[in-house]
């Protein structure tokens, strides 16, 4: 029996990315909906790739979930650091993946790390949550393509300590995947992309001094 689709009205939207619009599950609370953004019509190469799975309106999705299994195989477990795939659902907006809605300790949903730093100002306990990350993305090998702060949402507090969820970006987006291939060349670049995002909250809490 066909269900009918979710109806997802404009004011239920949360965000908008690149690819994607973000939207709150009506149904329940621990969910959004995302939802890929219209292109304009596709010509040539464009539109012969977009008939592929990986390169069609669910792109984004298929490329967070490829690597979701990936980095499950190579560690053994689930990783707490990315917001779980729930599964695909019909709404009025279109075909939408579902994820986790990760939430902050007043039960809204989570802030981002950009918004928590320019908020809050500089706490070590962050810096703390920060190399915590990225021991956790290198242990379990779990590529990020975009490492903007806006796509880490904190959960916890400075006392009770604080700990950072990927909600966006991850999956490599390459035409050659070398950190997919090689352990030792995706070492060294968590060391480096640590030190970016360490450097960029540093530069966000500094300039609310």
């Amino acid at each position: 029996m066909s269900k009918s689709p979710i109806h997802l009205p404009e004011d239920a939207k949360l965000a908008q990315g690149g690819g994607r619009v973000v939207f709150a599950h009506p149904e329940n609370p621990n969910v959004v909906i995302k939802i890929p953004r219209s292109r304009k019509k596709k010509t040539g190469l464009r539109r012969l790739l977009s008939r592929s799975t990986a390169f069609g309106p669910q792109w984004n999705s298929y490329v967070e979930i490829r690597e979701y299994v990936r980095s499950v195989s190579y560690a053994r477990r689930a990783s707490k650091v990315y917001a779980q795939f729930l599964g695909f659902v019909e709404t009025t907006q279109g075909t939408g993946a579902m994820f986790e809605a990760v939430r902050g300790p007043d039960g809204g949903l989570a802030v981002t790390l950009h918004r928590h730093a320019e908020q809050t100002g500089h706490e070590p306990e962050m810096e703390d949550a920060i190399r915590a990350l990225w021991a956790e993305i290198k242990d379990t090998w779990l590529v990020i393509a975009d490492r903007a702060l806006v796509n880490v949402v904190v959960t916890g507090s400075a006392t009770q300590g604080y700990e950072l969820i990927i909600v966006d970006g991850v999956g490599d987006r390459t035409l050659i995947p070398l950190k997919v291939w090689s352990k030792r060349i995706y070492d060294k670049k968590c060391d480096q992309y640590l030190s970016v995002m360490l450097s960029t909250y540093r530069s966000l809490t500094t300039k609310q001094l």
